[in-house]
């Protein structure tokens, strides 16, 4: 299953107060998208908005990134934000 699908389905678990699922799928979508962030890093590239699947990568992360600074974690939430800056094109 794609990113876009998993972070749809946290979307709707949540929505529907699914907790156990939603965390589920998250963690599906996220574990995905730490996988394509490494290998950008890795690799020195960028990632590509126009392409439906890195997109979502950058919203998982993104939203992981809220879900840091919302626990109290900003050092770790501004860390990720200075990777993502040079990863993200736009």
């Amino acid at each position: 299953m794609s990113i876009k699908k998993h972070y749809f389905e946290f979307r709707n678990a949540l929505s529907k107060n699914e907790t156990q699922k939603a965390i589920e799928e998250f963690e599906k979508a996220y574990n995905k998208s730490i996988d394509l962030f490494s290998k950008k890093l890795s690799n020195n590239e960028k990632f590509n908005l126009s392409d439906e699947e890195e997109l979502f990568c950058v919203v998982v992360l993104t939203d992981n990134i809220i879900g840091l600074w919302r626990e109290g974690m900003l050092e770790e939430g501004i860390s990720f934000c200075e990777s993502m800056i040079e990863l993200v094109d736009s």
